[in-house]
């Protein structure tokens, strides 16, 4: 794992036994190319002489890279189209997308045809099966039953495939969300520094606004709350998956999976002040959540079958 985000606070959270290789190299181009660079070499050097049989990542360059130098095998999972994927084409072994990305449109992008394998549904559905509810965040947040739970996470800052735009705008989602009556707004940062950077709003004097003190599971965020606005990927198929409305506010190349989650109406995209009017502020109705193994059991086959 990478130190980026809140990787290692989960991790440790599910008391899952890992390794640090790095952190993220930030917005800046060279350091990106460097630290990758360096992060390579290290977990190189850390599987010289292991009895790997095959590497498996979710786009991780470093962990690609590693593995054509060991000679190990590789899959590289993907859920977006636009990232920058040349390393992906070109040095893996076997790429596994989820059907959500139709295989004509990838061919079109220049996915070799020969490498590409699908998997049923969404990445979000391979660990969803396995989430059970923990009642106690709402005590741990302080929830009120009674009001609306606005789950809000900014876009990404240092990604290459954001958009400056996201940034402007989740300024006047911050506005918008304020003035509203009877809601609570979960806000979760995806660095320390944009605490201090949205501090006006966290601290408004309606005092609506939750920052939770250490890292909470996603999921169990996602569960608890009536409406999910992000600017990220995962957080919002998460919502989609567990039948949380949801807004996305990301600002780059839309992701085919997020345009079909659109057409099948479970999720919606923001894309200006204008468009705020959009959101429903409603109690979400709780339902049963898909509970199938499906998509764990298709990557999990896939990876085994190549073993």
């Amino acid at each position: 794992a990478r130190d980026y985000n809140q990787t290692v606070g989960l991790l440790e959270l599910k008391g899952i036994k890992y390794k640090l290789f790095g952190k993220h190299p930030g917005k800046n181009t060279f350091n990106k190319y460097f630290i990758n660079l360096v992060r390579t070499f290290r977990l190189f050097l850390w599987g010289i002489g292991k009895r790997i049989d095959i590497s498996v990542t979710h786009g991780s360059r470093s962990g690609i890279l590693a593995s054509k130098l060991l000679g190990v095998p590789s899959i590289i999972m993907f859920d977006y189209e636009h990232m920058e994927s040349f390393l992906f084409k070109s040095l893996s072994k076997y790429m596994l997308a989820t059907n959500y990305l139709e295989k004509d449109h990838l061919l079109r992008l220049g996915f070799p045809e020969e490498k590409l394998n699908f998997y049923p549904g969404l990445k979000e559905n391979i660990y969803l099966p396995f989430y059970k509810n923990d009642p106690a965040v709402k005590q741990r947040l302080g929830l009120d039953d009674k009001k609306i739970i606005v789950l809000l996470r900014p876009a990404s800052e240092i990604s290459h495939y954001n958009a400056d735009i996201s940034y402007n705008l989740i300024e006047d989602l911050f506005q918008y969300l304020i003035s509203q009556d009877k809601i609570q707004i979960v806000f979760v940062p995806r660095y320390e520094f944009q605490k201090d950077k949205y501090k006006t709003y966290i601290n408004n004097p309606k005092n609506n606004v939750i920052v939770p003190k250490k890292v909470e599971e996603g999921l169990n965020l996602v569960y608890y709350s009536d409406l999910v606005i992000s600017g990220g990927g995962t957080m919002n198929r998460e919502a989609a998956a567990m039948n949380t409305p949801v807004y996305s506010i990301f600002q780059g190349k839309r992701p085919s999976v997020d345009e079909n989650l659109e057409k099948q109406g479970k999720l919606s995209f923001i894309a200006s002040k204008d468009d705020l009017q959009k959101i429903k502020f409603k109690k979400k109705i709780m339902s049963d959540l898909n509970t199938s193994k499906e998509s764990f059991e298709s990557v999990l086959n896939f990876i085994r079958s190549k073993v």
